[in-house]
């Protein structure tokens, strides 16, 4: 099944999806969120063991270290990353809720 969460004010509402998602795709709104950590955080709490998030931002609107600033908040809500890749006009990360 797919459900759809709308971030109003980029501060998403997935309380009550916590452990259940398998994927949740955050495209182009983490830099867009007051405060990343409990964006990304948020985004931990609704993935099920083994769940990812993928999270895309714009290329020309955040730069290489506000990437990786990302990167290192996701790593320290407790996510794994799985994969950075550069995509066309796009920075792209996939990270995973370690199983367990």
């Amino acid at each position: 099944m797919i459900e759809i969460e709308p971030a109003p004010g980029a501060r998403p509402d997935l309380e009550d999806l916590a452990g259940q998602a398998g994927v949740v795709l955050a495209a182009h709104v983490v830099h867009e969120a007051e405060h990343p950590r409990r964006f990304l955080a948020s985004c931990h709490a609704a993935l099920g063991p083994g769940g990812r998030l993928l999270v895309l931002e714009p290329d020309g609107h955040v730069s290489p270290e506000e990437f990786e600033a990302t990167r290192r908040v996701a790593l320290g809500c407790g996510l794994v990353e799985e994969q950075t890749r550069h995509l066309s006009k796009s920075r792209m990360m996939v990270l995973a809720r370690p199983p367990g």
